[in-house]
């Protein structure tokens, strides 16, 4: 980071034409450092590649939403370019709308074609250090609207710098979090140009119509572009209107019906939308609704503008201001809408089911914890304290004339998504920009302060107030270069020496063992509609379907689709008759239990821990029986975020939901009758498997058999059933699969035993 005192160029004190040598040297160091620090972006955007490439080839994303962006990646790739709409392995195998748009997966499978890969997996894994790294080049375009090459630089350092930024565009990422940071910047680079003073009629027509492409790309990027359009265009609009500036407002209204307009066919195509065709939380008409009545809004009003000139700023902002008020309401009376205002505004409250469970909807400084401030640090380094100020650093440069209508666009834009960051730290990744650029004026303007002391030299103000920086940044990079030797080594020697399977490792290769020990359903690729489905925890739901390749009942979408509480409460449930009534309803054939907090009742307590043996003065489980489990070695997801568990604790199992043999002998009334069977695991492990009844009055038992004798899955029997008659006698009973996935009766009669 370096901060030169001088602000722009048209401040320097060289006459022209002198030294015109030193001037292209100068020209070129800035284009220098740019590199140098795009490079540093890049590298420290790659850390973790040695956990991310896996030794046989295995592509392992970070456990999110990006597996489901590499789940429609692949679909786009292999069907190019049909992407899809209506997945059948959402709300496995019940199937539902796609929540997202397409326009990142798309993107993804056309830079694998392009690039002749043999799948989308390596391309979505670098998209995040790529799309990263551009941005560094983004941001220091925008803070030359306003700064000279020094601090501008700054700009650049602090975006690639931010933890938020870098953790949103990591190497395995896969989420479409990087891409948006990217666009963001490219918005508020070309807004900040479009808003410089002196600009020609022609030069604000391209800079709209780029402003148009990336309104289209955003809206077809986040499923949440709408609150991005609310902030960027109306920070645009908004420095228009109170300027008066009419011509400004004429483009920017062509360019917003532009982006309507060439949206409009993708949403047209979707089809059926979760939450309706005016859906304010997946896109949907109601996004060309509000981005065309934009348009038409804004022509209006410069129309009014030219025709009748507000008198002040105030009063040109009041008029639209009272304009939206009436749009609003009347939008609000109609049902279709109304009831789509709802679940947006739960989001945006954190009460929606994500809410309270999510780690990157948690406010910025949370208030409780031992470390409340600490996050924010991670986040932000030193300067998250000072983030409540960055709006008010752009107004405050506001003062020089020159810049003053870019200044105020920084700060209108600067302001709500600092609101929103403190709320939820997600934002983070969008304010990173903006936010970059604020404090890179108020380095640069320290800067100048301390030169204007005379104390030390320019040269040493400069010095001191990069290190200042730097040492503010730190805490934000620490975590990143404490972890960065295993990243080195892999890449200069090929290889990870010592490495040690992590949480998110861990999940896959379990995903991949429950691929492995299923049966193949049709309809990942193309047509076809799955037969079943697999529940467990909504966190691991997309990583379960990518590298399973098996419909999921509740994933990271949490309650975008109507059978969301049935699935998320399944393993929580006491009752194991409701929840193989529920397992039918759901059409969910296997569940994946983990360690994770709960009652010691719960389905997943009683599995994970005693493979549904009877403990605790509970009963056993009837209808699951254990297929999988491990992987070797594996850390439980839960394991970094302070969950202990005893040793020897398995990180994940999956079970078969069955209705289970059932064995009917006869024996004395009352007579205690036991059911016994070895059975060994794949990790390798081995338990007994124990059901036991009380013969009635006419002295019939009856005992629910889940486990056959014979099989070809990885946990499987080491004999057959050993069952104690009650009156003395043992006899061996052989189960096959058939019997155990019909619910067969068998009779043991008394020849037998």
């Amino acid at each position: 980071m370096v901060w030169c005192a001088r602000m722009s160029h048209a401040d320097s004190d060289l006459p022209a034409g002198a030294g015109e040598a030193p001037a292209r040297s100068r020209g070129v160091a800035p284009l220098v450092a740019l590199a140098v620090l795009a490079a540093a972006a890049f590298a420290l955007r790659s850390i973790g590649l040695e956990q991310v490439f896996g030794a046989d080839g295995t592509v392992i994303f970070e456990n999110g939403d990006g597996p489901y962006h590499a789940r429609l990646a692949h679909y786009v790739f292999v069907n190019f370019p049909s992407f899809l709409t209506w997945d059948p392995y959402l709300a496995g195998p019940l199937g539902g709308a796609v929540p997202w748009p397409p326009g990142f997966d798309l993107l993804i499978a056309g830079a694998a074609h392009l690039m002749g890969a043999n799948g989308i997996d390596r391309v979505l894994a670098w998209s995040g250090p790529v799309v990263g790294t551009l941005s560094v080049f983004v941001v220091y375009t925008a803070a030359r609207a306003l700064l000279s090459p020094g601090p501008a630089l700054g700009a650049a350092a602090l975006y690639g710098g931010f933890g938020t930024t870098i953790a949103y565009s990591v190497i395995g990422n896969g989420d479409h979090h990087g891409w948006m940071g990217l666009l963001g910047a490219s918005w508020l680079a070309l807004a900040l140009r479009f808003t410089a003073p002196g600009a020609q009629a022609r030069r604000l027509a391209l800079l709209c119509a780029a402003i148009a492409a990336i309104r289209a790309a955003v809206l077809l990027t986040w499923s949440g572009s709408l609150l991005y359009v609310a902030i960027a265009d109306g920070s645009l609009l908004g420095v228009c209107l109170a300027y008066g500036d009419a011509r400004r407002l004429r483009i920017l209204a062509l360019g917003a019906c532009a982006s309507a307009a060439a949206v409009a066919p993708v949403v047209w195509s979707l089809g059926a939308t979760t939450g309706g065709p005016f859906s304010t939380i997946t896109l949907s008409n109601f996004h060309l609704v509000v981005v065309a009545g934009l348009g038409v809004l804004v022509i209006a009003l410069a129309e009014c503008e030219g025709r009748w000139p507000g008198r002040s700023p105030l009063r040109r902002l009041l008029r639209p201001a009272l304009v939206g008020v009436a749009i609003g309401a009347a939008l609000v009376l109609v049902p279709a809408i109304r009831s789509q205002l709802l679940p947006a505004l739960r989001f945006l409250t954190i009460n929606d089911a994500a809410g309270a469970g999510t780690v990157e909807q948690l406010p910025l400084f949370p208030l409780f914890g031992r470390r409340p401030l600490y996050g924010a640090t991670i986040y932000f380094g030193l300067f998250a304290y000072a983030i409540p100020l960055a709006p008010l650093v752009a107004l405050w440069e506001a003062r020089a004339e020159r810049r003053r209508m870019q200044a105020l666009l920084l700060a209108a834009w600067t302001a709500p998504l600092v609101l929103l960051t403190l709320t939820q730290g997600r934002y983070g990744n969008d304010l990173g920009a903006p936010l970059a650029i604020c404090f890179a004026l108020a380095l640069g303007a320290l800067t100048r302060v301390l030169s204007s002391l005379r104390l030390p030299g320019p040269r040493t103000s400069a010095a001191l107030v990069t290190a200042l920086g730097i040492a503010l940044l730190w805490p934000s990079l620490r975590d990143f270069v404490d972890h960065a030797e295993p990243s080195v080594d892999f890449v200069l020697r090929g290889r990870a020496p010592g490495s040690t399977p992590d949480a998110k490792g861990s999940l896959v290769r379990f995903a991949q063992m429950v691929r492995d020990a299923t049966p193949a359903t049709p309809g990942f690729d193309g047509p076809g509609a799955p037969t079943y489905g697999v529940i467990g925890n909504p966190s691991i739901g997309h990583t379960l379907r990518y590298y399973a390749r098996r419909p999921v009942a509740a994933d990271n979408f949490w309650d975008k689709f109507a059978t969301f509480t049935l699935a998320r409460d399944f393993l929580g449930l006491t009752d194991e008759r409701e929840a193989f009534e529920r397992a039918g309803r759901l059409r969910v054939r296997y569940a994946v239990t983990m360690p994770e907090p709960g009652s010691p009742a719960s389905l997943n307590e009683r599995l994970h821990v005693a493979d549904g043996n009877a403990t605790g003065g509970r009963a056993r489980l009837e209808h699951f029986r254990l297929v999988t489990e491990g992987p070797p070695g594996g850390v439980p997801l839960l394991a970094p975020f302070g969950l202990r568990t005893p040793p020897g604790t398995l990180a994940y199992k999956l079970f078969e939901i069955v209705p289970g043999a059932v064995l009917e002998l006869r024996t004395q009334p009352g007579a205690a009758v036991e059911a016994s069977l070895d059975v060994e695991t794949p990790t390798p492990r081995r338990f007994t498997q124990v059901a036991r009844a009380i013969a009635d009055d006419q002295g019939l038992a009856r005992i629910r058999l889940p486990y056959p004798t014979r099989t070809t899955l990885p946990t499987r029997a080491l004999g057959p059933w050993r069952v104690d008659t009650g009156d003395g006698g043992r006899t061996l009973v052989d189960v096959t699969e058939e019997d155990v996935s019909s619910g067969r009766v068998l009779s043991l009669g008394a020849a037998e035993r």
